[in-house]
């Protein structure tokens, strides 16, 4: 596993704006990594990302991970399904 090196600039040089928008910015990164894509350009977007292979944080593979919120969600699969499971879903 290797490390992934993240610039994050000093908050007391950042603007007001800056600051508020860097947690929302952060989120908005891992879950478009974890997930495949973030944030959800509809009502049910089905993708897949290579995290659905790689163990997480605590050594368990999760095949399916999903997130949803008032606009919408993004379940993501292995690739591997990716095609059956937005056939499954088509029209969801």
């Amino acid at each position: 596993m290797t490390a992934r090196l993240v610039d994050i600039p000093i908050l007391g040089a950042m603007s007001a704006a800056a600051r508020a928008s860097a947690p929302a910015d952060a989120l908005t990164a891992h879950l478009a990594a974890q997930l495949g894509a973030w944030p959800p350009a509809g009502p049910l977007v089905i993708t897949t990302s290579g995290a659905r292979r790689r163990p997480a944080w605590d050594g368990v593979v999760r095949k399916f991970a999903g997130v949803r919120t008032p606009e919408g969600a993004v379940l993501s699969v292995p690739q591997e399904l990716l095609d059956a499971v937005r056939r499954v879903t088509a029209g969801a």
